[in-house]
């Protein structure tokens, strides 16, 4: 079975500004991962937002984002903690009441390639990973909102070389905290929508980042090509133009 021990490593360098870098190599029992079990056109295609695809929706919201930070200045100078919620209170207006342990890593591994049960464990590590990072620095952990800024984190730091600035991945969750919220479909979707939604999210993120970390070679640049097509998927433009709105956050911080 594939070994997704260092996934977390991702989570950390999204929520904490903080880049662990592993001094132990990659293991040489393990076998080069399979692109298809990090392909968001391919597992991706489950979760729904009140009965609609998801992937859909997150087009609107990512232009709605765009539009947001084009047409008026979005100050956060002064502000404690940029790179993280405050603990306190975990619900937020993007949370969600679990109803299940997990949700995700059964549904999503009948999309993959490959042994079920492999792939099935192999999605569990990864949101466990992703949830001790949530915790770990004090983001919510059952929170579509949490699960978006670190997927478009890992995917763009894959993607770019580079992490977001710092401010950058809180600030994506403050801006999808009022455009979900404002979205009829997003308010009306259930519990159990959300949860599938946010842990695809998660898995996709954090297995993606932990597979790159990790690869050589062609194998490596496989992965970085899934992710820019993952980026793109998600948000509907090229990644040079999400790239654009990260710069125009990050100016406005």
């Amino acid at each position: 079975m594939l070994n997704v021990c260092r996934v977390v490593l991702g989570l950390w360098m999204v929520l904490g500004g903080v880049i662990w870098v592993p001094g132990q190599s990659r293991p040489a029992s393990r076998p080069p991962a399979n692109p298809d079990w990090y392909d968001y056109e391919r597992v991706g295609r489950r979760p729904t937002i009140n009965g609609r695809p998801a992937r859909e929706k997150m087009h609107t919201y990512e232009e709605r984002a765009g539009a947001i930070f084009s047409d008026r200045p979005v100050t956060r100078r002064g502000t404690t903690l940029p790179n993280a919620p405050q603990r306190g209170p975990r619900r937020s207006v993007t949370s969600y009441r679990p109803v299940a342990d997990m949700l995700a890593p059964e549904i999503l591994a009948q999309e993959a390639d490959g042994d079920p049960l492999q792939v099935r464990r192999f999605y569990e590590e990864a949101l466990r990973e992703y949830r001790r990072g949530l915790v770990e620095q004090g983001w919510p952990v059952e929170d579509v909102g949490s699960a978006i800024a670190v997927y478009l984190n890992n995917h763009y730091t894959v993607v770019f070389g580079q992490p977001m600035p710092p401010g950058v991945p809180y600030a994506l969750y403050e801006l999808f905290q009022g455009i979900l919220t404002e979205d009829q479909d997003f308010v009306a979707s259930s519990d159990r929508e959300r949860q599938l939604l946010a842990e695809s999210l998660a898995i996709l993120a954090t297995a993606m980042y932990s597979q790159y970390t990790s690869a050589a070679g062609r194998e490596r640049e496989r992965l970085r090509q899934q992710a820019r097509a993952n980026l793109e998927s998600f948000t509907g433009q090229s990644a040079e133009e999400f790239r654009d709105l990260v710069l125009a956050i990050r100016d406005q911080l």
